[in-house]
């Protein structure tokens, strides 16, 4: 499947996947470039700006796998999406393997050339989403074991029922968790993850340049 198109919300796993494919290529002795697009961008820059974008076209295009992730940033750079155009056009040509990752799927990438968008979807277009409910537990389970603390099932449960965004949350929400439990020397409860996990979705004091600079200021008499 050319190209192999994946895509998904923040956190679910895309990075994780596309840096697998990569380390996988490479233990079968494959040439594989991994790169997120914001590094195809200052890399094909500096190329302009010392004049070796022979030498950029070379490391891309003479690859076997090309892994490009966060695809969406290349959003209003036109020189770098005329560049990727041909670059990805070399490459499948030559039946090379394209991997791209991005938050969205590609017809709703309005932001790219509209020619980028159709090579997209002419290949395999998956979607990553939140694990399912037993896949939460299983995987709060683990971390337990590696953390070397008890978890409760109802605690697990409670905690993997409430998580509906992304795995980040639930695991900045455990991960605090453990840190409590670990410094009372206490287990962990249904209460302490609702309290956890209510706090997490609190909004959050924004601290701005000026309040530090007037602490600062008041502090040393300035």
């Amino acid at each position: 499947y050319n190209p192999f198109f994946i895509y998904g919300g923040v956190g679910l796993g895309k990075t994780h996947l596309v840096q697998a494919i990569a380390h996988a290529c490479t233990a079968r002795g494959l040439r594989t470039v991994y790169v997120p697009a914001e590094a195809f961008t200052n890399d094909l820059v500096e190329s302009i700006r010392s004049k070796t974008t022979a030498m950029f076209r070379e490391r891309y295009r003479n690859v076997d796998v090309l892994l490009i992730d966060h695809i969406q940033f290349l959003k209003d750079k036109e020189s770098t999406q005329e560049e990727f155009f041909h670059t990805f056009n070399v490459l499948h040509q030559f039946n090379k393997q394209i991997v791209i990752a991005s938050d969205e799927h590609p017809s709703k990438l309005t932001h790219l050339e509209a020619r980028l968008r159709s090579r997209f979807e002419g290949g395999l277009v998956m979607d990553v989403q939140l694990p399912e409910l037993e896949t939460r537990i299983a995987i709060l389970q683990v971390w337990a074991q590696e953390a070397g603390i008890r978890l409760e099932l109802s605690v697990a449960e409670y905690i993997a029922g409430r998580v509906q965004k992304h795995m980040r949350e639930m695991e900045g929400v455990f991960k605090k968790m453990v840190i409590q439990a670990k410094t009372s020397r206490s287990i962990l409860t249904v209460q302490q993850a609702a309290d956890e996990i209510d706090g997490f979705h609190r909004p959050r004091y924004t601290l701005t340049l000026q309040q530090v600079i007037d602490v600062t200021a008041r502090h040393h008499g300035i």
